[in-house]
């Protein structure tokens, strides 16, 4: 179930109860299976895969090797740090998390040693940080 303005393309495929809707784009070789949503302005791409219940809205941006089957799979929090953007942190195939934020996309340890040299330890530091933190509590690797 593809509606609204929202896109599926590339090798990208919806299957079971799925949808995309709104502004969402689906593409690459992404999944969404199963009783997943994607919508508002979402993106999943690369080789990612959201299955089950999960969700996955707002401005989120998953892909690579991401694997979404529930919510606590997924964190994104809008409006932070010096780009005032969007970051989302997600479960990977290899049950680690990985980080989407501006041109950043990759582990949240890259991801920490990459806000550390930009930002030393400036607010926008703190403020990744204690994102950092609050994905570590939130998203389940089991």
């Amino acid at each position: 179930r593809v509606y609204d303005n929202a896109c599926v393309y590339d090798n990208a495929y919806v299957s079971g109860n799925a949808s995309v809707c709104d502004n969402a784009c689906v593409y690459d070789n992404a999944r969404v299976s199963d009783n997943a949503r994607v919508s508002d302005n979402a993106r999943v791409s690369g080789n990612a895969r959201v299955s089950g219940n999960a969700r996955v809205s707002g401005n989120a941006r998953v892909s690579g090797n991401a694997q979404i089957s529930s919510n606590t799979h997924l964190l994104t929090i809008g409006k932070i740090g010096s780009r005032s953007d969007t970051i989302t942190f997600y479960r990977n195939k290899d049950k680690k998390i990985s980080v989407i934020c501006g041109c950043f996309k990759g582990e949240i340890d890259e991801f920490l040693n990459k806000v550390t040299k930009t930002h030393g330890e400036n607010k926008h530091a703190k403020v990744y940080q204690k994102a950092v933190e609050l994905a570590k509590l939130q998203i389940d690797l089991s």
